[in-house]
């Protein structure tokens, strides 16, 4: 019964790990494609690049182009975060991982224990209970 309920505990915690590495691949996934997005507008920015000459309509062009350069390396830079962070849940993962294997090897020979002492019934107590009394008995003489 016991070892049932770890299981399904053991269950939930690998669903709630997979909800999360889900929840940063969706926000990536996001990400790459705003900064695709971005890349096309840049491409697209210095394809209508005014003529020099016209200085005010260079100007209002040449901040509209920084910007989306702006925007694309905050991209970059969630883009970055996200991967760190998909990268510690991960280790953050292995470690619940290896805490609960341990957790289950440390609680096996507990378990064994009261299992034999559960099937061992009264009787068995009284007959070694004469036994270590003969043996003391014995050891008196």
């Amino acid at each position: 019964e016991r070892e049932l309920s770890q299981k399904v505990q053991f269950q939930e915690r690998k669903k709630q790990q997979q909800m999360e590495l889900a929840e940063v691949d969706q926000q990536m996934r996001r990400l790459e494609e705003e900064h695709a997005e971005l890349q096309s507008a840049l491409a697209g920015s210095f394809h209508n690049q005014p003529s020099r000459n016209l200085e005010e309509a260079f100007n209002a062009w040449q901040v509209n182009h920084d910007k989306v350069k702006d925007r694309i390396k905050v991209v970059e830079d969630k883009m970055l975060q996200a991967k760190d962070s998909r990268h510690n849940v991960m280790e953050q993962h292995a470690l619940d991982d290896q805490a609960y294997e341990e957790l289950m090897r440390a609680s096996q020979p507990r378990e064994q224990l009261d299992l034999l002492l559960r099937s061992i019934g009264p009787s068995y107590y009284f007959f070694i209970a004469c036994l270590a009394i003969l043996g003391w008995l014995i050891n008196l003489y």
